[in-house]
């Protein structure tokens, strides 16, 4: 068998082959005999299976190498491996956050030599390298600086010059800048660049790339970080190993400290997905606490509770201090941000372990949030909400609000609740307070109350009751105000987008649910459609009560436009929509197009713009809506068009005919526009 998936590896080169190369060479060779054959000349070439192994390790393929070295650790004592075998499981434990762990491997594997051999081996060199670099994960920065010196001069450069770059790397890149020491972190970076440089060492570059941007975002120098990253990363570009992915960290960090939020979360979520793949815990939660740091300065403190903590709990199982202190300080702030408030234990003890630790850009920082301690409160005060004790003010931030509605459809503010809320509530036993939200057409189960007396505000949208008792019919719009009676039996049905704000009198469980009948059932599968009506300067149109940006492309192809035939009102229009908060209107075009057609197109120029107040959209669910809508140009290369349910029909209309067509004169007069543009390139802005 191990002359067969030699044969076969050699051929192909599959991964797969590999692992079972090295599995029946495992079987066959006593460990003498398999370090031997390891790290011989392979297939023919100068490259060994030692050799693969690294370019694996390289790319980041730390599941497979760890597969392969725990079998041949449970053949053969871990110190009769080849010292290069060694350092490579070393590394990958360390990978895999056990950083204990890597350091009592390293002791026990050193314990064997004396000084002298410690000092003219350049592979137990690279393990006492690796060891210093795994401590500082756990023990005080400053004494391991000393080894570290201590280490470097002891080392023969000329014998060993490569390992003697890893030590300047180390004092530079890991030590300096962990204590906080910028300027000699420096000093030593740029040594070991040099002779990466000069070496061509490619993944020495990498890494020291990324600790000299660490460097010049904490001198405050954000833009030179970003032009010295972009230099050898640019964002979205494919991962091909393990270095790219903490380049790619590092530059969500550039992004986060230059305010860009967007390409941000982009490179971090590019983190976080790919240390998952590769078995990177600790990346993982680096990219984790650069999403939440994003979302405390976008103010979404709420997401980046849950961010934080997914983080810490990787830390705290790695027992990875740097992320233990990082992630209990990000805790504090989101406090501080969110309550006015910290955690005075929580405080106390991260800046009693990053003293320990000599931590001393962390310590400068929690050291500033003790002195400002006069002016925030303690967290007690916040745990009145949760206990039910008022104070004078009492105040649920609507930021927190907003994003658990994006998780839950109804959430309470008020009440004398038994189930667990998404957010902090102020106990109260004789009212309920709370909003429903709907984001998708939704029914209620028919049922009525016997105690309470529910008062109802609409803050948005559309929605229609039905009495079961008399059949009567009962329709709320944005900004009406009603009550429902005690024991009314009702059924309910909501548009996607109504919001409702509800007090019920008294704070009690008194729903009694009601079988639906087919009659409801008929009713609900009814729905809500919206009608629309278009008003152009008509004397009799309502007056706007809102106004949206939206896109809409002119898509063409040999003098021909795409229109989509509109279910709301029948008429023909260009497809588009109105832009959502988190995006530009090219990016709103795009997805509009994509969402409506299938078609992904290239918006290619501006046709035009159109803001006249005279035009406006009056809908069923009583929103006036005035026009601003931007008309671009838009390139596609495919034309099979896949309809989305806004539309009946589609077709790709000859510019010679489409006044035919039925559509509002405010159409009629973009498509005029587009017309023109496809003949002398003329711009409509107005």
């Amino acid at each position: 068998m191990l002359f067969y998936y030699k044969t076969r590896f050699c051929a192909e080169g599959r991964t797969k082959d590999f692992i079972e190369l090295i599995y029946h060479g495992r079987e066959v060779f006593d460990a003498k005999q398999f370090n031997k054959w390891i790290i011989e000349p392979f297939c023919n070439q100068e490259n060994s299976l030692f050799g693969y192994m690294s370019e694996m390790q390289k790319s980041g393929e730390q599941l497979t190498l760890t597969q392969i070295i725990d079998g041949l650790v449970k053949k053969y004592n871990i110190v009769d491996l080849d010292i290069q075998l060694f350092n490579m499981y070393v590394d990958i434990v360390h990978l895999g956050g056990d950083y204990e762990v890597a350091v009592s491997m390293c002791d026990y594997y050193l314990s064997r030599f004396s000084n002298e051999e410690l000092k003219e081996n350049e592979q137990l060199i690279k393990i006492q390298v690796r060891r210093l670099h795994h401590c500082m994960f756990f023990m005080p920065v400053d004494n391991l600086i000393v080894a570290a010196e201590s280490l470097l001069e002891n080392t023969n450069i000329i014998a060993f010059p490569e390992v003697y770059n890893e030590i300047l790397f180390l004092l530079g890149g890991n030590l300096g800048v962990l204590s906080g020491r910028f300027v000699y972190a420096k000093e030593w970076l740029d040594k070991s660049m040099s002779y990466a440089k000069k070496m061509r060492l490619t993944f020495f570059i990498y890494r020291t790339i990324r600790k000299q941007v660490s460097i010049l975002l904490n001198l405050g120098s954000p833009s030179d970080a970003l032009s010295l990253l972009h230099e050898y990363i640019q964002p979205r570009e494919k991962i091909n190993n393990r270095y790219q992915i903490y380049l790619m960290c590092t530059m969500g960090e550039v992004y986060r400290k230059l305010g860009e939020y967007e390409k941000a979360i982009e490179c971090f979520e590019i983190v976080e997905k790919k240390s998952i793949e590769k078995n990177i815990p600790g990346w993982q939660a680096h990219a984790l606490l650069g999403l939440g740091m994003v979302e405390i300065l976008r103010q979404k403190y709420t997401e980046a509770d849950t961010l934080i903590h997914n983080a810490q709990t990787i830390y705290n199982r790695k027992n990875q201090a740097w992320g233990k202190i990082n992630s209990q300080t990000a805790e504090l702030l989101i406090n501080k941000k969110k309550y006015g408030c910290v955690n005075q234990e929580l405080l106390d003890r991260s800046y009693q372990e990053a003293v320990r630790l000599n931590y001393r850009y962390n310590i400068t920082y929690l050291e500033m949030m003790k002195r400002m301690k006069k002016d925030i409160f303690n967290c007690s005060s916040y745990e009145k909400i949760k206990e039910g004790m008022m104070g004078k003010f009492i105040k649920i931030d609507n930021r927190d609000i907003e994003a658990v509605l994006k998780k839950v459809s109804r959430q309470y503010l008020v009440g004398n609740l038994k189930q667990p809320q998404e957010l902090a509530f102020v106990k109260d036993e004789n009212i309920e307070v709370g909003i429903t939200d709907y984001n998708v057409y939704s029914t209620e189960p028919v049922h009525y109350h016997t105690q309470a007396v529910e008062y109802q505000y609409m803050l948005s949208g559309w929605t229609q009751y039905m009495d079961i008792e008399t059949g009567e019919v009962f329709e709320f719009k944005k900004g009406d105000f009603y009550v429902i009676e005690r024991n009314i039996k009702y059924a309910q049905k909501s548009k996607s987008g109504t919001r409702i704000l509800f007090i019920k009198v008294p704070s009690v469980n008194d729903k009694q649910v009601v079988d639906t009948g087919e009659k409801i059932l008929a009713w609900y599968k009814e729905g809500l459609g919206t009608i629309r009506k278009d008003y152009s300067h008509e004397s009799t149109m309502p007056k706007a009560n809102s106004m949206k940006p939206a896109a809409a492309v002119a898509i063409v192809r040999d003098n021909k436009i795409l229109m989509l035939k509109r279910i709301d009102n029948g008429k023909w229009t260009l497809p588009g929509g109105t832009m959502e908060l988190n995006e530009s209107l090219i990016d709103c075009a795009v997805r509009e197009v994509r969402e409506e057609t299938g078609l992904n197109i290239k918006v290619a120029d501006i046709i035009g713009t159109y803001t006249d107040p005279g035009i406006r959209i009056e809908y069923s669910d009583g929103e006036v809506r005035r026009e601003f809508t931007i008309v671009y140009y838009g390139t596609v290369d495919v034309s099979n068009v896949i309809m989305d349910e806004e539309s009946s029909s589609y077709d790709w209309i000859s510019i010679d005919t489409i006044d035919e067509y039925s559509m509002t004169s405010s159409q009629h007069r973009r498509i005029a526009d587009v017309i023109e543009y496809i003949k002398t390139g003329n711009k409509r802005i107005g």
